[in-house]
Parts: structure tokens; sequence; C-alpha cells
């Protein structure tokens, strides 16, 4: 009886990397127990609250039974299944390496992953502690304040093609956080898999698609995280609970996967630039420090997006409960930093893709005048300093190449020098920074025939000497849960020609809903403006179709047979069968 219990409240199985194909099949029984767990007894139990008679939750009670009855006939009599329970529960019991290593050829829900690493390790407390903030901060905070600032399953690629290992670290609060570690150090391949590169997600962001994968492609060894409270990591995303998980997460990197701090190296994106920025004060004498897309200070960002009239009580909230200024925490690190400001960045910018206002600017200026302070005493310096970062600068490679190789001497005792010999000075430092930009992008709105505004931008190559392919256009079409802002980078011919991307409709600004019709007349649109607007003939297009974005783009190749070429990466033949793997088989009649 006790094992009949033991595998009705085990954890459910996703997938099992070492069979083919490596999707978890679960029989009717189990099927059957699992649907009217997730749906039909939820709908009981509102039907019961509303209908406030006792006898309903003596049915109710009954059905539940007969539930988990089902659910425990279906995994004993699974063979598959089977084997996963007797490995997870030799592993929960004895947490020993071989135990985790068979582990992990599965993929379950996270909380049956036993602990491999607990910390108690308190990260130093944030925020400004006074009445006023206690009494007015904490309870927006606590309510919706915390949903505004965070709002918000490629594992199985991560593990199956990249070798990547899960775990589960305890954080010194509680919290349990779910890693990923992909371990390039015994890959003769490579040179550099033993640094680490520590990636810290931001907003709305998890490891199963937000890990550098520049990093991964050029073989450093990689760890990311999911942040408490986001995918399967429990807790919630306030300052303190961030810190203490980014402090377990460092201590694991330490103690359990063997990484001094000078083959560490730091990548934070967005709102993750905080605890990054905290890490590096924390360690300063990791290997260096990459922030993307982030802030020095949360609070202007946050009001950008508040009425005036809320201000006072955000600045409260702000400064008591996510006081988030990565400028203070980069005061104790001196080591190499590299920050990416992303020129048509929306949150970060106010108005959205305004450089001159972009958040990256500020921050930048804030390590300028911690590790240069005798160059920024003056305000000609920081007009300068200004003036310039509100530049779009246009770079090719061999431009910033020549850039990064540029000698820079800066004297011992700058304090003789002219306010305007600093000045000069100080754009020669900002260039050495590497603040990095985005190609000259022209960014417009195509209207389809069924009404719906496209989102597009194009990066014209025509006129770029030495570059032949510049007079090819590739036109992107996106996959699910992708944006042109984040696709158009996916593969190097992207580099080299003319590139026409866009937001399907209902994605990003671009309006409408990802249905069929809008879809096609959606592509339609855009290959009328790249042949019209742009210039260009059937000839010069390639066009290049991702996931399911290969759907419109065969479609436009048989609508247009004299195009260049058609790429397709990572798509199907059919829709359905792709659809009917991910559905329990009891509903793929409705499918």
């Amino acid at each position: 009886m006790g094992n009949f219990i033991s595998h009705v409240f085990a954890p459910q199985l996703y997938y099992c990397y070492h069979y083919d194909p490596p999707v978890y099949s679960a029989n009717a029984f189990e099927e059957i127990g699992d649907l009217c767990l997730g749906y039909l007894f939820p709908m009981g139990l509102i039907l019961s609250l509303c209908g406030r008679e006792p006898q309903y939750a003596l049915y109710l009670g009954i059905f539940l039974a007969f539930c988990l009855t089902l659910r425990g006939i279906g995994r004993m009599s699974n063979p598959t299944y089977e084997i996963f329970f007797q490995i997870w529960e030799r592993a929960v019991a004895d947490p020993e390496f071989q135990n985790i290593d068979a582990l992990r050829r599965y993929d379950f829900a996270f909380w049956g992953w036993p602990v491999g690493f607990r910390s108690f390790r308190v990260a130093i407390e944030h925020g400004v502690n006074n009445w006023l903030g206690s009494i007015i901060g904490w309870p927006i905070a606590h309510s919706v304040g915390i949903y505004c600032l965070y709002p918000g399953r490629r594992r199985a690629r991560l593990v199956m093609e990249e070798g990547g290992m899960r775990n589960k670290i305890m954080s010194s609060d509680g919290c349990e956080i779910d890693t990923i570690f992909l371990d390039r150090r015994g890959v003769k391949k490579t040179r550099v898999g033993r640094f680490l590169v520590l990636c810290l997600e931001g907003n709305q962001s998890y490891y199963e698609w937000g890990m550098n994968r520049t990093a991964i492609q050029a073989g450093y060894s990689v760890l990311g995280f999911n942040r408490p409270g986001f995918g399967e990591s429990t807790g919630h995303p306030f300052p303190k609970f961030e810190l203490n998980a980014a402090e377990a997460i460092m201590q694991y990197c330490q103690e359990v996967l063997g990484f001094d701090d000078n083959h560490i190296i730091i990548y934070a994106w967005s709102i993750g630039g905080f605890p990054g920025s905290y890490l590096s004060g924390q360690y300063p004498n990791i290997r260096g420090l990459i922030i993307d897309g982030s802030f020095e200070d949360v609070l202007p960002v946050v009001l950008n997006f508040v009425p005036r009239c809320l201000s006072i009580l955000v600045r409260i909230m702000i400064r008591s409960q996510f006081d988030l200024r990565s400028s203070l925490e980069l005061v104790r690190y001196h080591r190499p930093i590299r920050i990416f400001r992303r020129t048509r960045d929306a949150i970060m910018a106010h108005p959205p893709g305004e450089i001159a206002t972009n958040r990256a600017n500020m921050l930048l200026a804030d390590v300028l005048l911690q590790r240069h302070p005798i160059l920024m005493n003056n305000a000609l310096a920081f007009a300068a300093l200004t003036e310039w970062l509100s530049v779009p600068h246009i770079r090719g490679p061999a431009a910033i190449r020549a850039m990064e190789l540029e000698q820079l001497n800066i004297p011992a005792d700058p304090t003789n020098l002219t306010n305007q010999a600093k000045a000069n000075l100080i754009i020669r430092l900002n260039r050495r920074e590497r603040m990095v930009v985005s190609n000259n992008g022209i960014r417009s709105k195509i209207k389809t025939v069924d009404g719906n505004e496209l989102d597009t931008i194009f990066i014209d190559r025509r006129g770029e000497q030495d570059n032949r392919s510049g007079r090819f256009l590739v036109i992107c079409f996106e996959g699910n849960q992708t944006y042109y802002e984040m696709g158009m980078t996916r593969t190097p011919i992207l580099k080299e020609h003319s590139v026409l991307g866009y937001n399907r409709p209902g994605f990003g600004e671009s309006t409408g809903r990802p249905y069929p019709y809008y879809e096609l007349n959606g592509a339609e649109a855009v290959l009328h403006y790249a042949q019209e607007e742009l210039g260009f003939e059937d000839d010069d297009i390639i066009i290049y179709g991702w996931s399911i974005g290969g759907f419109p783009a065969s479609y436009l190749a048989g609508q247009f047979p004299n195009i260049r070429g058609l790429m397709i990466d990572g798509t199907f033949d059919d829709l359905l069968p792709v659809v009917l793997n991910l559905v329990p088989g009891c509903l793929s009649m409705l499918g």
C-alpha cells in the first residue's frame, strides 16, 4: 500500500532522454487520472463552493480518490515510469553522484529533484529602512509591485544536444533554484572550456531560452538558472531572494563545480544586471563582467511607465523594497567590464529607441566616474560624454577591431590636464569600454489587406564596399515566441546580406492575431514591400523561415517561384503530428 501511495505522489515524468523518441508516453490510466486532476477536479471544486451544498464535498472527495487511484495504477503498470521511479527513489534517499547522474537521464517535475547543493550565505540587505517605507512601500511591493516589476521548454535541447546537467540548489532562505550546467572542460576542440560563463537572466526570461548562445557556441562552460519565482524555481523575485540565490549559485560554481574566481565570467542581461553587479562587487577577482541592456538604477526606468500622480508612492516603494542600483554595487569591482547598449530598447530608453535616454549611458558614466574621478570632475567632461553617447554610431567590423587595438595612454597624474584634454580622453575611454551599438536599421510600419499593422526593420547593406552579398535581401520569418529583435542574428549569412525582419501579427508591436489567414496576408505584404518600396527583384530575394515561420516562408516560395532561394530551419512538414505529441491521447480526436 505504501508503494502505491508513493507512486501516486511521485513527480510527473516529461522526458526520457535516453529513449527514442524521448517524450514520455503515459498509458490511458495515468492520462485519464492526470486529466481529471488537472481539469475536472478544479471545476468540481469551484461548483461545490458556489453551490454550498455539504454533500458536494463528499462526492468531490470520492472523485479525487478515484482520480488518484487511476494515476497510481497507470504508473505502476508502466515499465518506463517504474524504472524512473526506482531511480528517483534511490537518488532521493542517497543523493550520491551515481544516483544523481542516472536521474539526469530524465526530465520531470522540478519539485521532485533532490537538493544538490545547499547554501547558508546570506546576501547584504538592500533598500532604505524607514517607517514610511515599511508602512507604504511594503504593502504596495507585496501586492501589485512585484507583478509590475516582474511580469512574466527548451530544456530538452540543452540536455540532449548540449549535454546539460540539471541540478537543484537551495539558497540560504530556502528557495529551490533550478539550474543547468554545460561542462566543456573535457572537450578537446575548445580552449576556453575551462572558463565558466554564469548567466543571470532578465525579466520574463528563463535559462531554457535565455542562456547566452554566443558563449555556448564559442565553447565556454555555461551555467544558467531560473531566478526565484521563475520557471520551476520557488520563492519570489524580491531583492533579498534574488541576491541570496545569486550567492548560492556562486558558491556552487566554486565549491562543487571547482571554478575559481579568475575563471568565472558573469553575463547579466536586463534586470539581471543588478545581481550581476552585486556578485562582481562581492567577488571582485572574477575574470570579467558583461552587462547587456541594463540600467544603473531601476527607479528612473519604472517612473517612465507610471502616471505622474503615483510617482511619490512608487519612489517610496522602490527605495524601500526594490532598491536596485547597479552602479553602487560596481564600486568595489575594478576588473574588465563590457557594457552592451541596445539602441532600439523599448524599456531602458524613454521614449523607446531614443539613444540619448538609454540607461546604459548612465551606467557607463557612473563606471567612468568611479574609475576615473579626476577626469570626470568638470561639466565639460560630462557634456562631451553625453554628446558622444547621443550619436547613433555606425561601425563595421574592421572599425571596431581597430578601435579595440587602439593604443590608449592614461597619464599617471591627470590632475594637470585641461578640461578639454580630459573631455577628449573620456571619449577615447568610452570607446575602450566597448559600448556596442547596432546596425543602421530602418524601422517601418506595413499595413496588410486585413488591416493589421506589422512592425518591420530593414538593414540595407547594398552600399557597403567589399561586400558583394549586400545586394541580396534575406527576408526572415520568425518562429513561435520569437521576435525580429532577437531572431535576425541567428545565422552568419544575415551579417553580410541585406536583411528584412518583421514581427508576425500579434507579436511584439504588430497588431492582429497569428491565425493562418493573417499570417499569409502579412507575408504577402512584406514581400510586396521588399519589391515595390525597397526595390529588390525576385532573383535577389532569399526567404528564411525558422520553426513555425517555415509555413509562411513555404507559402511565399510557391507564390513567387522565381525567388533566389528558400532556407527552412528547424520546422515541420505538417503541424498536426507536432501538436499531437504535446496533448493527452484522449484529446487527440478534438485536434
